[in-house]
């Protein structure tokens, strides 16, 4: 996967494949706790600083194909990708 926000080119290793529209599960790979945000089980959620030392909260869909990323900070909520108004629910987006 690529680190860029809205860039969603990735390589997988030959032996794994994806179906369109099928969930990946995804593990932190120090404790191997599931990254599965809370709020919905469709969507990964993991901690990310930047290069200015900033700390910020990245959504992302776990649906193979599903194009959308989220960046969450304390002054900001950006969206990315052509499917992320499908995850916009206000009840959590708004929380963060």
């Amino acid at each position: 996967m690529s680190e860029e926000l809205g860039d969603y080119i990735f390589f997988l290793n030959p032996e794994i494949s994806f179906k369109e529209g099928e969930k990946a599960h995804f593990y932190c790979s120090c404790c191997g706790k599931s990254l599965e945000f809370e709020y919905d089980e469709n969507l990964v959620k993991i901690f990310k600083v930047d290069e200015n030392g900033e700390e910020h909260t990245v959504i992302f869909s776990a649906i193979f194909g599903e194009k959308l990323s989220y960046k969450i900070s304390e002054e900001r909520k950006l969206s990315f990708g052509e499917h992320a108004m499908k995850y916009m629910d206000p009840e959590w987006f708004l929380k963060l």
